[in-house]
């Protein structure tokens, strides 16, 4: 939100305040729960002595165990409860007409609050909680996230939310404070030059501005987008040591600064202009400062693309040159036999120069392919790695004209406080800026096995081919980025790894407030006693599987020793069909943008697409511009080709577009579908398992007609064409969460992102994923914030193997090494720190997992999480060796997550299936888009269900509530995706209960 803040902000709709204090609206089943009493209730009860107060004390209660808030009413809104209450409890009185005193009621509560163990929310709380607001401010300025932290902390204390105007005024005032800190800071601190560079961005006519082209990203790696690239790096690199100095001062979280440099994204320079001066530098700074380091990100991105392609395309070719040597050696050894002869032919005399017996040689065999011969005459592979070197040498201009540009660029660190190559790099970014080319190599770089190619004798001298030693250490430079020997500090993915985590001197001062307030059990307890429950889990595991595999009691698994091989398989279940069930086939033809205006009667999803300047609104959003907007895009036709095939203009569509569908925007819509569909009685019966939600994550890879920074070729998928893939959380067939990645990303990396920032009602306690889905600490990571991590192994033999021996002794298995539970409980602290890191969003989240998992060279520092990531693991296989239920409910899980994938095919094959977007936003967009348009056909075919459920229960047909409890509602064989698009919004709304008729034969 922009830094000028009204005197109260708002914070949620007029749905969402409806939702959190409106008066339960409550079933059948929901009023036997909730005003079911225990015994200790019970005795509360019978102690009041009226009816009135009786009823109104259970009435009460059960609203209070829904959600812990004080609820006002009048008589008419709860008459249905009280009738219940009375029915159940007193059964021979009627309910009393008169309504409730405001002193009754607030004795009620008091004895609510002391049976359910809550206190009042009284001043001494309130000052409490706006001091964490204030805290919590530095972390994210978003209000939402400030009041939904302010709930989540007044749960974890068992403490009565108070009204929303009061939380509220605690959230407004908390941002107010944090304005005037940076109001003041921004007015003192910004240098001269700083000022003078934000009145060039500012003062620029729109179209030919400083901050027009710092906007444009760059749209591949060619050498034309990386130019353009450089040259936006200049001119923030002058300015980047005041930008770091005054964002410092602010202490702006990395989440914060994100927000307010999208702002500038968003908003034209004339726009920008009518903040006030402190809100315009803030948002420029923020800015620069993203800028800068997602400029870095690409340069070593582009600088590993270009090294990695030119190696593999030089490695491709000496194959190639390998292969058509050999084709030809035959005849290259006939023609070498005519020269051996030269040396017995008398013809030639001993007087005879040898030079011109080479000239008769080269006639016979090309000078160039006697080398060749001579190593398959000597039995020696043909050398592959010199005509590998040759290719480099043909390419000189792409090191020199890409690859070396780049790393001119880069601002290099180092893990080693110096080592041989760190020295090069130095010596070599010198010569450059002064010589402008490289000078001196180091040899000792050159190892024994490469130095017959990049060293030649030169007057009896050794000397470095100074090309192929350039392309060398390029190479030997990328290796050390990917290891993280290499740093480049101002970047998001390759900085320092301590860099991700809290401050050193956060960590130190507030360690134990920060572990408090992270409400997390796990960092709670002490770590010994952690570990030790932990431990005697995963020995009583150890011995009941082992029991039951040696008393045979574990049918599914076969174990065999066949001449002292142990091997191991699991019996897998046949794969069920979990889409387009022949039960959908029934029903009626229904158009999806009909489809669309009926889910947002039922959920208001309309109401989360908010104006990106919601001050200067001129006109209010438009449902049916909105709806072609989002077809457009998930159909993959796009807005100019959308604009041809339906009545909404193609100036509408743009400005809908660019006003309203945003990431967030998108992402808020579909929460309310989500949780609209959460709230049906059908959703129950999608669990997996009983009161246990389930869910799954799995990638889906799909072609991009045009190029952005994330996309990449691959032949395994996408054949000649270029891509990314979109990776989908599905919990109880609810797509509840998504993101795109680069194919060159690994799954793993973000599967805790997509569980943590869920932001849907919808949550997950177990997930499950395929193999790729895997690395050494998700299991750690995920256990440690109360999630369990369930994934499906493709070849299980070989994780049983590795984690586990069979010694027959006392139990059949046991570990083939011991945890290490004390080198745990010794770097414990540093485990504490990346969890608390991750829980702030100290950084991109996938990027710190990315790094736990892969970087060898940081292995001392993830040894203890490693292991106990071990730890969970061996429990975790060890139940899913032993339970064939879990793994039937992973198999479920995950078929779920594919069923959604081909739904997400289907409606983006509308029109090829191909990303059309021109960056990478605006893909996420449009996944987005595609995930909106799934969300809607699932919650209508699951509202028809619903209404399906209730007319057999009433009718008590259960053979038919048995079918309908088992169906998938990932199905469109009932949807039209294709046709004549209208978007013409009129009063009349597809009615769900003619569909219902139609099934039922009423």
């Amino acid at each position: 939100m922009p830094i000028e803040q009204p005197n109260r902000v708002k914070i949620l709709n007029e749905s969402d305040v409806t939702e959190l204090y409106g008066i339960p609206s409550f079933n059948q089943s929901d009023q036997e729960f909730y005003f079911a009493l225990n015994a200790r209730e019970h005795e509360v009860f019978a102690s009041r002595d009226t009816v009135h107060s009786k009823m109104y004390f259970v009435l009460l209660l059960g609203y209070f165990k829904n959600k812990p808030i004080s609820v006002d009413f009048n008589f008419t809104e709860v008459r249905k409860d009280l009738e219940y209450i009375l029915q159940t409890y007193i059964p021979s009185k009627k309910v009393p007409r008169h309504t409730l005193s405001r002193q009754l009621k607030s004795r009620l509560y008091n004895l609510v609050y002391q049976l359910m163990d809550y206190k009042k929310f009284d001043a001494q709380t309130e000052a409490k909680l706006l001091l964490r607001a204030e805290s919590e401010v530095l972390i994210c300025i978003e209000p939402r996230h400030i009041f939904d932290d302010c709930i989540d902390h007044l749960a974890y204390e068992r403490i009565v939310i108070p009204s929303y105007s009061r939380l509220q005024k605690i959230v407004s005032a908390a941002l107010n404070s944090a304005q005037k800190q940076t109001e003041k800071i921004l007015s003192t601190e910004i240098s001269k030059n700083l000022k003078q560079l934000m009145l060039r961005i500012l003062d620029s006519e729109e179209t030919n501005s400083i901050l027009t082209s710092m906007k444009r990203l760059p749209k591949d790696f060619t050498n034309k987008e990386l130019s353009k690239e450089i040259e936006t790096y200049e001119i923030i690199k002058s300015m980047f040591c005041d930008v770091e100095h005054i964002l410092k001062r602010l202490k702006l979280s990395p989440k914060n600064i994100d927000y307010y440099a999208s702002l500038v994204d968003y908003y034209s320079i004339n726009k920008l202009r009518r903040f006030s001066n402190e809100a315009c530098s803030l948002y420029i700074v923020c800015y620069l400062s993203k800028r800068y380091r997602q400029i870095n990100e690409n340069f070593v991105n582009a600088f590993i693309y270009h090294v990695r392609k030119l190696t593999d395309e030089a490695i491709t070719d000496s194959k190639k040159k390998v292969y058509e040597s050999l084709l030809n050696i035959n005849d290259k050894i006939k023609q070498a036999s005519v020269i051996l002869n030269y040396y017995v032919d008398e013809k030639l005399t001993d007087d005879l120069a040898f030079r011109e017996v080479r000239k008769k040689a080269f006639k016979v065999l090309d000078k160039k392919d006697i080398p060749i011969v001579s190593s398959f005459m000597a039995d020696i592979d043909l050398d592959r790695r010199r005509f590998e070197w040759e290719f480099i040498d043909n390419n000189q201009h792409r090191v020199r004209t890409v690859i070396r540009k780049l790393f001119h660029c880069m601002a290099f660190t180092s893990r080693e406080d110096s080592s041989v190559l760190f020295d090069q790099m130095v010596k070599s970014q010198f010569e450059l800026s002064s010589t402008g080319k490289l000078v001196e190599f180091d040899q000792r770089l050159i190892s024994k096995r490469l130095k017959p190619y990049l060293i030649q004798n030169k007057d009896n001298e050794p000397a470095v081919l100074i090309g192929r030693a350039e392309m060398h250490l390029y190479r030997r430079i990328k290796d050390k980025i990917d290891t993280g020997h290499i740093l480049i500090e101002n970047s998001f993915s390759y900085k320092r790894f301590e860099s991700d985590l809290v401050a050193d001197d956060i960590w130190q001062e507030g360690k134990e407030d920060l572990i408090l307030r992270s409400n997390l059990p796990s960092l709670q307890i002490p770590i010994s006693q952690h570990l030790a429950m932990k431990y005697a889990e995963l020995e009583s595991k150890l011995t009941e599987v082992s029991e039951r595999l040696t008393n045979g009691e574990n049918q599914s698994v076969v174990y065999s020793d066949n001449k002292g091989n142990t091997t191991w398989s699991i019996k897998r279940r046949p794969k069920s069909k979990d889409v387009n069930n022949p039960f959908f086939e029934k029903l009626p033809q229904t158009h999806i943008s009909d489809l669309m205006v009926f889910v947002n009667s039922e959920t208001h999803f309309f109401n989360a697409f908010t104006h990106i300047n919601s001050k200067n609104q001129k006109k209010p959003a438009d449902l049916g511009a909105i709806i072609a907007c989002v077809v457009a895009n998930a159909t993959r036709f796009g807005a100019n080709k959308m604009a041809n095939i339906c009545e909404v203009s193609l100036e509408r569509l743009r400005s809908t577009q660019r006003n309203f569908l945003r990431l967030e925007t998108l992402q808020d819509a579909n929460d309310l579908i989500s949780n609209t569909v959460a709230k049906l009685p059908i959703f129950r019966h999608y669990n997996i398992q009983e009161n246990v939600i389930h869910a799954s994550s799995d990638g889906q890879k799909f072609e991009s007609k045009k190029s952005t920074l994330r996309t990449r070729f691959s032949s395994k998928y996408l054949g000649k064409g270029k891509g990314l893939s979109a990776i989908t959380l599905s919990a109880n067939h609810i797509p509840i969460n998504a993101k795109v990645m680069g194919l060159n990303e690994h799954e793993s990396h973000h599967i805790f992102d997509l569980l943590y920032n869920n932001t849907s009602d919808i949550n997950p306690d177990v997930l499950s994923t395929d193999f790729h889905g895997t690395n050494q600490v998700n299991f750690g990571l995920l256990d440690l914030f109360g999630w369990k991590f369930a994934p499906r192994y493709p070849k299980f033999g070989h994780v049983i193997a590795d984690l586990f021996k069979v010694t027959g002794v006392q139990r059949l298995l046991e570990l083939k090494k011991p945890i290490r539970t004390a080198m745990i409980e010794a770097d414990w602290d540093f485990i504490q720190r990346i969890i608390i890191s991750l829980q702030r969003k100290e950084a991109t989240q996938a990027t710190i997992v990315k790094k736990l998992s892969s970087y060898k060279s940081n292995s001392k520092l993830f040894q203890a999480l490693t292991e106990y990531d071990r730890l969970i693991k061996a429990i975790y296989v060890l139940e899913y060796l032993d339970d064939e239920s879990l793994r039937h409910y992973v198999h479920r899980a995950l078929n779920r997550g594919e069923a959604y994938h081909q739904l997400q095919r289907a409606i983006e094959a509308v029109n090829g299936g191909k990303f059309r977007g021109n960056s990478d936003n605006e893909i996420n967009v449009w996944n987005e888009c595609s995930r909106l348009i799934s969300n809607s056909i699932i919650y209508f075919n699951s509202a028809i269900l619903s209404k399906l459920l209730i007319h057999y229960e009433r009718h008590n047909n259960t053979e038919m509530l048995s079918l309908i409890k088992t169906l998938s509602p990932v199905a469109w064989v009932n949807i039209n995706l294709n046709g004549t698009y209208s978007f013409a919004i009129d009063s009349t709304i597809l009615d769900i209960d003619e569909i219902l008729n139609i099934l039922t034969g009423n």
